[in-house]
């Protein structure tokens, strides 16, 4: 790449053959790439820089600052605005393995609204800060899963919505990139859990519905029904009790479609013991 520059020294210094002009400005009479005038940006031929970079636009003074185009040597291309030799306002940064970032800069880091596209088409749609999601944004994924919410320093956090590219969705809270805190997570085939969650797992207080009229109101420990909780099922029979692990287990009370209602302790979802009356 080196070959096609026109090679100057960025660090040389400027000549000092100076026009004063009458409304008091200077125009620098050096032909050099950091002629300026009055301050104007003045465009330049493409430059190699002291790292092996190779600039061609408009420079300021001994900057880079207007639009221009920077190749670096490792392939990667930024098409846009600069100041003080810094991507700042609106550009495109080409990146060697084909991703690219559009959108608004400040000092050299994508910030404010912007698009990533990954090579394969994903991409995600909003805002910056730093170089990183930070904000309100958009995620599409090329086999068709989505999500929409909100950022902080590139992690999924807050509120958002997430789909899946099989039917599955999650409208709730994220932490750090997982399902944490309060939502709704819809299954394709048509089961719903709407309560707490920790680090993606079911875990507190939820319900859980089967598209059958199955439904599960109580405690959950990591995907599974554990601690007090009440099932019900279609045909009016219900438990109310303890579970461990998905089970019922310990003591309960069950229901039966008749309506008639006996105690008794469970194990490991087992009725072992029926408790009389007068216990």
């Amino acid at each position: 790449m080196g070959a096609h520059c026109s090679c100057f020294d960025a660090k040389r210094r400027e000549q000092e053959h100076v026009e004063v002009l009458k409304n008091g400005e200077m125009a620098y009479s050096d032909p050099g790439p950091f002629t300026h005038e009055g301050g104007r940006p003045v465009h330049r031929s493409r430059t190699m820089l002291a790292d092996g970079s190779c600039y061609t636009g408009e420079w300021v003074g001994q900057q880079r600052e207007g639009s221009g185009i920077l190749e670096k040597p490792d392939g990667g291309k930024y098409v846009g605005d600069l100041k003080a030799n810094k991507a700042e306002g609106y550009g495109v940064f080409y990146h060697p393995n084909r991703d690219r970032y559009e959108g608004q800069w400040k000092g050299d880091k994508a910030h404010g609204e912007g698009k990533f596209i990954h090579r394969d088409g994903s991409m995600y749609e909003g805002q910056w800060a730093d170089d990183l999601q930070h904000g309100r944004g958009v995620e599409f994924w090329v086999n068709g899963s989505k999500f929409e919410g909100e950022y902080v320093m590139g992690h999924k956090n807050g509120p958002g919505e997430f789909t899946w590219e099989e039917g599955s969705s999650f409208a709730g809270t994220f932490k750090d990139g997982s399902i944490h805190g309060t939502g709704t997570y819809k299954w394709s085939d048509g089961r719903v859990y709407e309560g707490q969650w920790e680090n993606n797992h079911m875990h507190g207080q939820g319900r859980m519905s089967w598209p059958d009229g199955r439904v599960y109101s109580g405690e959950y420990v990591k995907d599974q029904k554990s601690g007090f909780g009440v099932f019900t099922w279609k045909n009016g029979s219900a438990y109310r009790g303890m579970w461990k692990d998905g089970k019922q287990h310990g003591e309960g009370e069950l229901t039966e479609p008749t309506g008639k209602t006996f105690q008794g302790v469970w194990n490991k979802g087992s009725l072992v013991h029926v408790k009389e009356e007068e216990e």
